[in-house]
């Protein structure tokens, strides 16, 4: 273990917070079916999986890209708060769209508005998906800095010189 991740283990260690995995659902049937969780917390880093626009409210899904979108960033807000975070904390989304048209159309206006403050690395895929209704799938990594619900997160950036 370097110097860095030392003191990182023992910061957390030493507060009291070393955080183990927290898996999030979304009560998807997939999630079972499959084996996956929604979310994964491990420390201060946030894994979603890839996420549609299906309406789990209303157990339905658009045909329209830019409402299936919209839908795809609702859901991925509703996981990342339950992991106490926001979209302000991704750091890296990987979009996944059944047709190249969307990416400087409908999408790329909407994620644009979501993300074009905070700008996290982007990777865009055009590929086909399981269900024909799909058009976009959107998975994203965060991370969570502060202090809720009994969880500390400290990050200490250390000198060059240390």
């Amino acid at each position: 273990m370097n110097s860095y991740n030392k003191l990182k283990f023992y910061i957390n260690v030493w507060f009291g917070v070393y955080i183990l995995r927290k898996k999030i659902s979304s009560g998807s049937k997939f999630e079972k079916i499959v084996g996956y969780s929604r979310a994964v917390v491990d420390g201060e880093w946030i894994f979603v999986s890839g996420t549609t626009g299906y309406d789990y409210k209303n157990h339905t899904i658009s045909d329209d890209v830019a409402e299936q979108t919209e839908q795809c960033i609702s859901n991925i807000k509703s996981a990342l708060s339950e992991a106490k975070s926001s979209l302000e904390e991704i750091v890296r989304i990987r979009v996944y769209i059944s047709d190249n048209k969307y990416f400087l159309g409908e999408v790329g206006q909407i994620l644009g508005k979501y993300f074009g403050k905070i700008k996290p690395a982007n990777t865009t895929v055009v590929t086909g998906f399981i269900n024909d209704q799909i058009k976009i799938e959107i998975e994203v990594t965060a991370r969570r800095f502060w202090f809720n619900d009994g969880y500390l997160i400290i990050w200490v950036k250390l000198l060059s010189s240390i």
